[in-house]
Parts: C-alpha cells; sequence; structure tokens
C-alpha cells in the first residue's frame, strides 16, 4: 500500500515538475509559453497539501501517545511529501498558510482529524485501523486528482 502511495504521489510531482521544467520552452512562434496553473490545479495542490498535513499530524499525535514505532517512521515520510507539495506551492506562487498541528483550512480534513484522534485514542488497534484509513484515503483521492 505505501508504495502504491509513494507511485501515485511521485507520477503527480513528476507530472508538475516536467510542466515545470518545460514551461520556459518556446512555441514555433518563438513567444514564451504560459506556464501558470489552472485554478483545478491550484486547488489540487492545496488539497494535496492539506491532505499530507492531515496524515502528518495525525501520525505525530497517535505516534506520541502510543509510541508506534511505524508511526514514528511514517512520520518521516509524510513530512518530506508535506515538503514536496510546499516547494510546489512556492514554485507556483501560491498563497498557503500552514497553520498549527491539528488545525486545517479545509473543514472536511479538520472534521477526519478530529475523528482520527478521538478514535485512534481508543486504544492501539483502532490507531493502527486509523493509519491503514489514512492511506487509503490518500490512494482515492490522488486517483482522483489524475483524472
Amino acid at each position: 500500500m505505501k508504495g502504491f502511495k509513494m507511485n501515485c504521489i511521485s507520477g503527480l510531482l513528476s507530472v508538475v515538475l516536467l510542466l515545470a521544467a518545460t514551461s520556459c520552452d518556446k512555441d514555433e512562434n518563438n513567444s514564451v509559453i504560459d506556464n501558470s496553473l489552472s485554478k483545478t490545479e491550484e486547488n489540487a495542490l492545496t488539497f494535496m497539501i492539506e491532505e499530507e498535513k492531515l496524515a502528518l499530524d495525525t501520525y505525530t499525535y497517535l505516534g506520541e501517545l502510543w509510541g508506534i514505532n511505524q508511526f514514528l517512521n511514517i512520520q518521516k515520510s509524510e513530512q518530506s511529501h508535506v515538503k514536496a507539495v510546499s516547494n510546489l506551492i512556492e514554485r507556483y506562487d501560491l498563497t498557503y498558510t500552514m497553520l498549527p498541528e491539528g488545525e486545517f483550512i479545509n473543514e472536511e480534513l479538520q472534521g477526519l482529524y478530529n475523528k482520527f484522534v478521538v478514535d485512534g485514542s481508543k486504544s492501539q488497534l483502532n490507531a493502527l485501523i486509523i493509519g491503514a484509513t489514512i492511506e487509503d484515503l490518500d490512494i482515492v483521492d490522488l486517483e482522483d486528482l489524475k483524472q
């Protein structure tokens, strides 16, 4: 599952980076090609960083609560995902303010975080189920963004 998620993220980031790398090309009329993002692409990047932050914040909270090594290890991956999307947001000069841990601009993701920490605090098994749920959610959302 984790490998599939990384492949999806890598694929999406590769597409965006490829677009960025070729954005300085010129067309046949020697005019500069527009490298701006569509509103849909801007929204997708904003959603991606919030969703990666959801995973990071949830794993951080549950990792500290239960001391589950897998959560502590996954935190590093999630931090690199947040950084990668943050770099793209910077590159395209988009406006995004990272809120403190456990706080989200997207109300749906805020609701998920609240639910995840409550449910994951009940037991270690619940925490692991929440971890699997986060990974499934990421995969579904990345697949949706690819289309």
